[in-house]
């Protein structure tokens, strides 16, 4: 038997097809279901932000990164999300938030991928080399330079390699520079 136009009614008890990942800095990381439209700001609150301060009574620098499903990343000044609103976009479904605690150390010259690496309390150069996925060919581990203020320490990284010196701890805010060979 069949039944002649039927009247069928569907509710949804909760959407949970929509999923953000909100990670980092929060107080409650995890997985975040979009029941709506949901500012990256309104996600920020509703996990909970952590704020950090720096020595001195100022915010440090944090940055959100926003990642997209389709793999490209937004790097959005904290302070100016919040203070001016900027950057404050809808969320979509596959969006990843990782807020990061400011703290950072940056390498440039001959490695992979250089730039800002997060820094962890005991991180050493080696340890951020890795984090820059190695060093690059036609690297001078045997010039390798921590620029700390005004100071501009050489370290020889080819030894640390091999077992000859010590690896050296790195300080947030620290700048990593790899010469280049010249042979």
């Amino acid at each position: 038997k069949f039944i002649k136009e039927p009247i069928v009614h569907v509710q949804v008890q909760q959407p949970n097809s929509q999923k953000v990942g909100v990670l980092g800095d929060v107080k409650n990381p995890g997985v975040l279901y979009l029941e709506g439209p949901k500012t990256l700001l309104q996600a920020l609150a509703e996990r909970g932000l952590n704020r950090r301060k720096k020595g001195s009574g100022a915010y440090a620098a944090q940055k959100v990164h926003l990642q997209r499903k389709d793999g490209s990343v937004t790097i959005i000044d904290l302070e100016d999300l919040l203070t001016n609103g900027t950057n404050n976009v809808l969320l979509k479904n596959g969006d990843t938030v990782f807020v990061s605690d400011g703290a950072y150390v940056y390498i440039n010259g001959k490695v992979n991928r250089a730039g800002a690496v997060p820094f962890r309390e005991g991180m050493t150069v080696t340890d951020a080399i890795a984090e820059a996925t190695g060093y690059a060919a036609g690297a001078n581990l045997r010039a390798v330079y921590i620029v700390r203020g005004e100071d501009r320490i050489l370290i020889d990284v080819k030894d640390i390699f091999q077992g000859k010196a010590p690896d050296v701890a790195l300080e947030n805010g620290d700048r990593l520079f790899v010469e280049e060979s010249i042979w």
